[in-house]
């Protein structure tokens, strides 16, 4: 009997803070004394800052694998976290101990983000071997959890256009990719991408080419044939002779700071809105 009430308490508390939780990722979002108190109520600090984490896969996400080394994690860092599941997604709210919360003696696991503990759990293959992005919004207030979530979403989806073999992103490792995506959203961009890349474009699309994947690794590379070709898979060589062909199909001087600013915003511009 003893069990069953403990479980029965468990399970309303679970849903308690999953209405909660429902209500700060709906718009109007609760006045914040109002999610003050109840946030205090239901284990939700909100003296902390709190990042959100999303879990999109092709299918439903391994929900007792993720709770479980959530849970573990938790109790390592002695915070209370906590994880809904929505059909192919699963979301993490995460609470991070800001600058003046931190004390002499803090442990590893408290001093180490989020971000790098699920990057471990992917590279470990904690999580399995599914087909997932995972996206992490920036730190914010309890009050504020939507603005987080939305970031964790857009990490997602520019990390599948961009950077698909980045399984786990950060909303500020893509934050200006984002924000030029959002800003050259106009057919004056538009204009200028065909004018710059045009001619490479058609030829990707006559020849079954990469040319422009090819240039928009070697910007992101700084200029790096040995990184461009060990994130395209391919030998040097074959970066080097691309590159040479875009030279020779547009006479870029890809040496000017320039030049390599205005192909990259380019890039960014096609990869985000027009190569879906």
């Amino acid at each position: 009997m003893e069990l069953m009430r403990e479980k029965a308490v468990e399970d309303t508390e679970s849903r308690l803070r999953g209405n909660f939780i429902d209500e700060l990722m709906t718009p109007p979002v609760p006045v914040r004394h109002e999610v003050e108190r109840r946030g205090r109520q239901l284990g939700f600090n909100p003296a902390y800052d709190w990042e959100v984490a999303v879990l999109e896969s092709a299918t439903a996400p391994p929900e007792e694998i993720l709770s479980g080394l959530l849970s573990l994690e938790s109790t390592r860092r002695r915070l209370v976290s906590h994880i809904e599941f929505r059909s192919n997604r699963a979301v993490l709210f995460l609470p991070t101990l800001n600058s003046s919360d931190y004390y002499d003696g803090a442990s590893a696991d408290q001093e180490r983000s989020w971000a790098e503990t699920l990057k471990q759990w992917v590279s470990e293959k904690a999580l399995g071997t599914g087909d997932y992005y995972i996206g992490i919004g920036s730190a914010k207030k309890l009050w504020e959890l939507l603005q987080s979530y939305n970031e964790a979403r857009r990490a997602i989806t520019v990390s599948q256009r961009l950077y698909p073999d980045q399984r786990v992103c950060t909303y500020g490792d893509i934050e200006m990719h984002y924000m030029l995506g959002e800003a050259m959203d106009t057919e004056e961009f538009s204009n200028v991408f065909e004018r710059k890349l045009g001619k490479l474009q058609q030829y990707d699309r006559s020849h079954g080419s990469d040319l422009l994947k090819t240039l928009f690794y070697y910007l992101e590379n700084r200029g790096s044939l040995i990184d461009t070709a060990n994130y395209l898979f391919i030998h040097r060589n074959s970066v080097k002779y691309r590159l040479e062909r875009i030279r020779d199909m547009t006479d870029f001087d890809l040496n000017d700071p320039r030049e390599q600013f205005i192909c990259h915003a380019c890039l960014i511009h096609y990869y985000l809105r027009e190569h879906k």
